[in-house]
């Protein structure tokens, strides 16, 4: 008995638990706060910094492509 209820609170708290990480999604502040998640936020930052370097790469290149067709002029 006393094990089942135990239980029904662990669920409990693990459906507050993805209510809150939903929440904190929506704010700005949910990178800073709490060590749950934390995994997915890394990946998701080292993502975030892999696209930027990706399209800086690409304008980049875009850019020297520019300017030599004008030094060709």
């Amino acid at each position: 008995m006393k094990m089942r209820r135990k239980r029904r609170r662990m669920r409990r708290r693990m459906m507050n638990r993805r209510k809150a990480v939903k929440r904190r999604r929506r704010s700005r502040r949910w990178r800073r706060m709490g060590k749950m998640k934390r995994s997915r936020i890394r990946s998701r930052r080292r993502k975030m910094r892999w696209k930027r370097k990706m399209m800086r790469r690409r304008s980049m290149r875009r850019k020297r492509t520019i300017r030599r067709k004008e030094e060709d002029d």
